[in-house]
C-alpha cells in the first residue's frame, strides 16, 4: 500500500509515516489505519494528507474530485480502543498471567475465574487491582498458591481473595481442559456521552474546527479494540454505536458525517481458515451546516471495497503491539502458518507441506527441533508417545526428490512442500532386484 501511495504523499510524508509505522508501539496501529484509508481514497480524486486549510490545525485528509473541484471534504482519522477500561479492569491480563505461570510450573488443567464488581459513576468497575498494581498482586497473592498446586496437581483447589478492595475467586479443577471466567461486562457504553467513541468524536470535532476549513467535514473512526465499535447486537444495559453517533451529530452541526471502520472477525469451523472482512457504517448529519453530496456519499461507502482481505482484527493487532501478561510486544511478527502442515504417505513416498517461515527459523536457529516437533504434533504427550513421520521416512531410506514453494498472496507466510521418495541406495540397504517379467522386452 505504501508503494501505491508514493504519488499521493510527499517524500517527507512517506518518510514520516514509515517511521511512525516502525515505532513498535500501539500508536503504529493508528497510522496503519491512516495508510489503508488513504489507499481507499487515492483513486477518487486529489488527496492531500495533513492538509493546511487555513487554520492552526491540519486535517488528516482533504479530498477534491478532479472532474468537479467543488465536490470536496476534509476529515480527521482516529483509532479508538478500550485500553483505558482494560487497564482499570485487567481481567484478561490476570488470566494470561495465571495461564503462563501455571504452564511453566507444569500445571495442565484449567482454572475458573470469578470477579464481582461495583458501580462507579454509572460505570462497571471490577473489584480487582488496576493494571499498574496487578503484577505485584499476582506475585504475592496468587503465585504461592500456583506453586502449591504444582506439588499436588491431582487435588482440587480454590483461592478466595475478598476484602475491602477485591472480590476475586479462582478455582482449580484437575482434568479440566479449558479455563473460564465469570465477570460483568465492563466495556459496554453505559453512559451515552462518556465512552471511548463519544469522547474521541468530541476531540476530533475540536481539531476539525481549528483546521479553518468551511466545507463538509467528517470524522473517520477506526477500530483498535473497542467493543462498542465491533459489537453486532445491542444490549439492554448499554448504548449502541448508532445511538452514540446520533447523539454526537445532533449536538454538532459543524460535522457533516461520521464513518466507522472495523474488521469483522466471524467464528469459523474448527480447522477452517477464518475469513475476516472489513466493515463500515456511514452516518450523515441531517443537521449539518455543510451537507455531504451524493457523490461523496458514494465514495465514502467504497473505501473498504478497495482493500485486500484483512488478516487481523483491531484488538489482536493492538495486543501484539502492547503485549499482555508475560508476553512481550511482537512488532514485525506477522502471522505465519507455523505449526500448520499437511502430509501424504505411500509405500515409497512422503510429502510434507509446512510454513516457509518456520523453515527459515529452524535454519536460523530461532526454532529448536523440540519446538518444531511440539508445534506440529510430533512431540510426546500424555496421550501419545510422539511420532515424527519425517524421521520414519528417513529410516526407510527416503530422501528429498523435489521442493515446491507455494506463494500465498496477501498473507504473511508461504507454504513449502517437500517430496521424499526412495529408498535411496545411498542411505538404505541394498535390495535384490526384481526379476524381469516374461513379457518384458530384453534390454
Amino acid at each position: 500500500m505504501l508503494d501505491a501511495l508514493a504519488r499521493t504523499l510527499t517524500a517527507h510524508q512517506l518518510e514520516t509515516l514509515v517511521a511512525k509505522l516502525n515505532a513498535n508501539n500501539r500508536r503504529a496501529l493508528a497510522h496503519e489505519w491512516e495508510v489503508v484509508v488513504l489507499f481507499g481514497l487515492k483513486d477518487f480524486g486529489r488527496v492531500i494528507h495533513e492538509a493546511h486549510l487555513g487554520g492552526p490545525s491540519k486535517a488528516d485528509i482533504f479530498l477534491q474530485l478532479e472532474d468537479d473541484p467543488n465536490v470536496q471534504f476534509a476529515a480527521d482519522i482516529t483509532c479508538i480502543s478500550d485500553r483505558g477500561l482494560e487497564d482499570a479492569n485487567p481481567i484478561g491480563e490476570l488470566m494470561e498471567l495465571i495461564r503462563e505461570k501455571a504452564q511453566k510450573l507444569g500445571i495442565r488443567s484449567g482454572f475458573d475465574h470469578r470477579v464481582r464488581h461495583k458501580i462507579s459513576k454509572a460505570k462497571v468497575r471490577l473489584r480487582m487491582p488496576e493494571k499498574k498494581q496487578l503484577h505485584q498482586f499476582f506475585q504475592t497473592r496468587i503465585v504461592p498458591h500456583l506453586i502449591a498446586i504444582a506439588r499436588t496437581p491431582a487435588m482440587r483447589w480454590s483461592l478466595d481473595l475478598r476484602d475491602d478492595l477485591h472480590d476475586i475467586q479462582i478455582f482449580y479443577h484437575p482434568g479440566k481442559r479449558y479455563s473460564t471466567a465469570n465477570y460483568p461486562a465492563f466495556r459496554h457504553a453505559t453512559v451515552i456521552d462518556s465512552n471511548p467513541l463519544y469522547n474521541r468524536l468530541e476531540d476530533k470535532r475540536k481539531q476539525l474546527r481549528d483546521s479553518g476549513y468551511d466545507g463538509p467535514t467528517g470524522i473517520i473512526v477506526c477500530d483498535g479494540g473497542c467493543e462498542t465499535l465491533t459489537r453486532k447486537a445491542a444490549s439492554w444495559d448499554s448504548f449502541s454505536k448508532a445511538q452514540i453517533v446520533d447523539k454526537f451529530l445532533k449536538s454538532n452541526p459543524s460535522v457533516s458525517f461520521v464513518l466507522l471502520l472495523w474488521i469483522d472477525d466471524p467464528l469459523s469451523q474448527p480447522g477452517a481458515e477464518r475469513v475476516r472482512e472489513a466493515r463500515s457504517e456511514l452516518y450523515l448529519n441531517p443537521k449539518a451546516e455543510k451537507a455531504v453530496s451524493p457523490r461523496l456519499h458514494h465514495i465514502l461507502r467504497q473505501i473498504t471495497r478497495r482493500w485486500p482481505s484483512p488478516i487481523q482484527n483491531g484488538e489482536n493487532a493492538r495486543h501484539e503491539l502492547e503485549g499482555i501478561g508475560y508476553k512481550k510486544a511482537q512488532p514485525f511478527w506477522g502471522h505465519s502458518f507455523g505449526g500448520g502442515h499437511t502430509m501424504g504417505t505411500g509405500p515409497n513416498i512422503l510429502t510434507f507441506r509446512m510454513s516457509a517461515r518456520n523453515l527459515v527459523e529452524i535454519l536460523a536457529g530461532q526454532m529448536t527441533h523440540a519446538d518444531f516437533a511440539a508445534a506440529h504434533g510430533f512431540a510426546p504427550t500424555g496421550q501419545s508417545p510422539g511420532v515424527n513421520p519425517l524421521a520414519l521416512a528417513l529410516a526407510r531410506g527416503l530422501t528429498v526428490s523435489s521442493v515446491t514453494l507455494e506463494r500465498v498472496p496477501y498473507k504473511d507466510d508461504d507454504w513449502i512442500e517437500f517430496r521424499l521418495t526412495g529408498p535411496d541406495p545411498a542411505i538404505a540397504p541394498f535390495r535384490t532386484p526384481k526379476a524381469p517379467s516374461a513379457n518384458s522386452a530384453p534390454a
